[in-house]
């Protein structure tokens, strides 16, 4: 028979191998329990490497298993550990913790009311039985100072409960509050990460630069349209003349011209009077020419 050796404390699980069977019946059967051979299906090598996972061992007499099989069970954490069951339960621990404090502050108020009715009812038997029946009616007021000081018990509780809530609120955005204020604080970490003052203004020389190189070549493909251009002063002198030429047209059109243009225009007086003139006539034409420089005083 082979020897057993002595199991490790923290190894993976296996199944138990088979016991060898015994012949119970027929001849010759062997006093002894034959061992399997070693190349036998039933029969599992060790485990090449243990595994992570604690494990402790356990008897399993009430199973039926033989005595020296041990059995491997998960302790510890359990599997919840392992996918992070402790995490959720943490994170839910607060409102669990307040439903079971809203659960029983409606219980309380509940008893708080029913205590208050059987104060009530208390009230009303000693004042039936306050002229018949003095006994009945101390013992009803017996049992109303009893009850009130249950009620005062349980208003305190329901106070210390109602303060519980609250705090554990207030913890609760407290800390809400907190984590998005951490979470801020990285996302305006994570967006500064790459920006630095050197950058910014390295930038910011680049962009600069880039105006100018554009100003520039802006220039240089305007600069052949640019030479051919007129000059401003002939432009100016041939404006006047066209505000001249219509001045002109206007003048003609309403009768009337500058006095300038009406001095060149008028024939000019002959510095000597025509023979067989009479000094009648000559008075005349200056009076006409007299009455033309008036009105062209007046067309100014």
């Amino acid at each position: 028979m082979s020897e057993r050796l002595p199991l490790p404390t923290a190894v993976a699980y296996r199944p138990s191998p088979r016991t060898p069977h015994r012949a119970t019946s027929g001849p010759g059967a062997p006093s002894r329990i034959p061992l399997l051979p070693r190349h036998h299906t039933s029969i599992r090598p060790p485990p090449s490497r243990p595994t992570i996972a604690i494990v402790r061992l356990r008897n399993l007499k009430h199973l039926g298993a033989p005595p020296h099989v041990p059995s491997y069970t998960m302790s510890g954490w359990g599997l919840g550990g392992w996918f992070g069951g402790n995490s959720a339960a943490k994170k839910d621990a607060p409102k669990k913790a307040i439903l079971q404090l809203r659960s029983t502050l409606e219980m309380l108020n509940k008893r708080e009311k029913h205590l208050q009715n059987q104060m009530d009812e208390e009230d009303q038997k000693a004042r039936k039985f306050i002229n018949t029946n003095k006994t009945a009616a101390k013992n009803a007021l017996r049992k109303k100072k009893q009850l009130e000081t249950t009620l005062e018990q349980t208003s305190a509780q329901i106070m210390n409960l109602e303060g519980q809530i609250a705090s554990i609120e207030t913890a609760n955005i407290n800390k809400e509050t907190l984590d998005a204020l951490g979470n801020a604080s990285k996302a305006m970490k994570t967006i500064h990460g790459g920006l630095t003052i050197d950058k910014v203004d390295a930038t910011m020389e680049d962009l600069e630069e880039q105006h100018a190189i554009s100003k520039e070549i802006a220039s240089a493909l305007t600069q052949g349209s640019t030479a051919n251009a007129v000059d401003d002063d002939e432009l100016e002198s041939e404006l006047a003349d066209l505000q001249q030429e219509e001045l002109d047209n206007t003048m003609l059109k309403t009768g009337t011209m500058p006095v300038h243009d009406q001095v060149h225009r008028m024939p000019s007086v002959a510095n000597t009077e025509p023979r067989g003139k009479a000094p009648a006539q000559a008075e005349e034409d200056d009076e006409e020419e007299e009455l033309r420089r008036l009105q062209a005083e007046m067309a100014m």
